[in-house]
């Protein structure tokens, strides 16, 4: 049973009077029917997407389709906060097929700049607590960027601890120059494996089921990773059925005699002309052929020459041999994403107070604070 915190942990600021709270249209369960104020609410909603988060704006139909996405999972909720009846701040929480564990939600906090305020934040925060409580949520999970100071503090006052500290990367493409690349791009032939764009595969019956066989393996072997395996359909619909998905941009290594899929690199679009690899990975049993290297490098030469402008990866932080990899491809490190929970199951929460953990990652971390998917 949730153990609410409302009222508890939010202290009390100076107040902008103008700001209203409500709840976001198909709250709970359901997502929104289609009515003229629905529709409203979504084109409202959409346009302060991207000035929250501007690298991953989305429009009002995409909205809905990642609403009803999530409702696959379980319940979601969403609060807004509005000034004269424009939304200038959200609160959501929502499953994620990888923290698809029975009480875990993901949550996201931002506001407009002008409303990035810990009074608009505290309000929502609390809303959103009261929204959640009927379905007893045990952890919530958020994150944010480590230069953010003000995001950092507002979740560390409301108990989120550190779990994970992901570094990003990033690569300016026009710059890039990959004819001195071309033996790492060579090399996996000689182990017989040919890297194929995923798109290239859509003829084979059974690419998306081996790509989440190979995806979940190698999400179990990533360092650091501290989510859970996705079922098949949830895993599909969140990677390959995503808008953003560039299945032309994203690659498999395949064995030529067997036909078994040993390796990926999926690519994302972002805005206006960039793009993120989320994954890149390859079997135990086919390392040090140089695929990984291989498979990051089709990535960025078809970003190259379809014209995008920046590429982004990123790594837990102690995964030092792809931090090794992505340096010696010519990416920066930018920033530490910061992975934060919060433990609402008391018992839970104290076996985890009892052995220092949260002391401990406190340590290593910048006094500057985070990016969020959570809170910005």
């Amino acid at each position: 049973m949730y153990r609410g915190v409302t009222g508890t942990r939010v202290p009390i600021y100076c107040m902008n009077t103008e700001i209203q709270i409500r709840p976001f249209s198909g709250n709970g369960e359901t997502v929104a029917e289609d009515s003229e104020e629905a529709d409203i609410d979504y084109a409202s909603l959409a346009s302060i997407y991207g000035r929250i988060w501007p690298r991953f704006p989305v429009d009002p139909g995409v909205l809905r389709k990642m609403d009803r996405r999530r409702l696959t999972l379980g319940p979601a909720v969403r609060q807004v906060a509005v000034v004269r009846g424009q939304p200038v701040a959200l609160a959501e929480a929502f499953r994620s097929p990888y923290y698809a564990e029975r009480g875990h939600f993901q949550v996201r906090v931002g506001a407009v700049p002008g409303y990035r305020d810990r009074a608009t934040f505290a309000r929502l925060s609390e809303a959103l607590e009261s929204a959640l409580a009927p379905y007893d949520p045990t952890r919530l999970v958020t994150c944010a960027s480590d230069n953010d100071a003000a995001a950092l503090a507002f979740a560390y006052s409301q108990g989120y601890e550190l779990f994970q500290r992901e570094t990003e990367f990033g690569l300016y493409l026009p710059a890039f120059e990959p004819r001195p690349y071309v033996p790492k791009l060579e090399k996996p032939a000689a182990f017989g494996i040919e890297i194929l764009p995923v798109a290239a595969l859509a003829q084979d019956p059974h690419r998306d089921r081996r790509l989440w066989e190979l995806d979940a393996e190698l999400f179990s072997q990533i360092p650091g990773e501290q989510g859970s395996r996705p079922e098949f359909e949830p895993w599909r619909e969140e990677v390959l059925e995503r808008d953003d998905f560039l299945d032309e941009g994203s690659f498999v290594a395949r064995d030529r005699k067997s036909g078994e899929y040993v390796g990926v690199t999926f690519l994302f679009a972002e805005e206006p002309k960039d793009a993120t690899i989320e994954l890149t990975g390859v079997r135990g049993s086919h390392r040090r052929m140089g695929l990984a290297t291989a498979l990051k490098l089709s990535s960025m030469i078809w970003g190259r020459e379809t014209g995008l402008d920046r590429l982004y990866t990123y790594n837990d932080a102690s995964n030092e041999p792809i931090r090794r990899l992505n340096e010696s491809l010519g990416f920066e490190a930018t920033f530490d994403w910061l992975m934060l929970h919060r433990l609402l199951d008391e018992e839970a929460a104290a076996v985890r107070a009892s052995q220092g953990v949260n002391a401990a990652l406190r340590s290593s971390t910048p006094t500057a604070a985070t990016r969020t998917a959570a809170v910005a």
